[in-house]
């Protein structure tokens, strides 16, 4: 699965995948101290997914200064892309 995040023109961020999820998100939670995204799903038969790829400093003071919403925007190979906003939520703790 590939994931990457983008900054839209209107400030939000989002989250683009090549892949469909299980099922719907709840809200895309951000560890500051690690620069690391965890997606929680609504529905909690799905283990949540923690991308580990580590941003950047400077990727992350983009991501800290960002609305408190994130655009989920989803491709699979071939389809048309579609998307939906959901919370994004800053956690200053560490992941444990």
């Amino acid at each position: 699965m590939s994931v990457d995040i983008a900054k839209l023109k209107n400030g939000k961020l989002a989250l683009v995948t090549d892949e469909s999820q299980p099922c719907d998100i709840k809200h895309i939670e951000y560890f500051k101290e690690q620069r690391l995204f965890q997606v929680i799903y609504e529905n909690s038969v799905y283990d949540d997914w923690l991308i580990e790829d580590e941003f950047s400093p400077e990727a992350a003071a983009v991501i800290e200064g960002s609305p408190a919403i994130m655009v989920v925007v989803m491709a699979e190979r071939g389809q048309e892309p579609y998307g939906y906003h959901v919370p994004l939520k800053q956690i200053d703790y560490p992941l444990v």
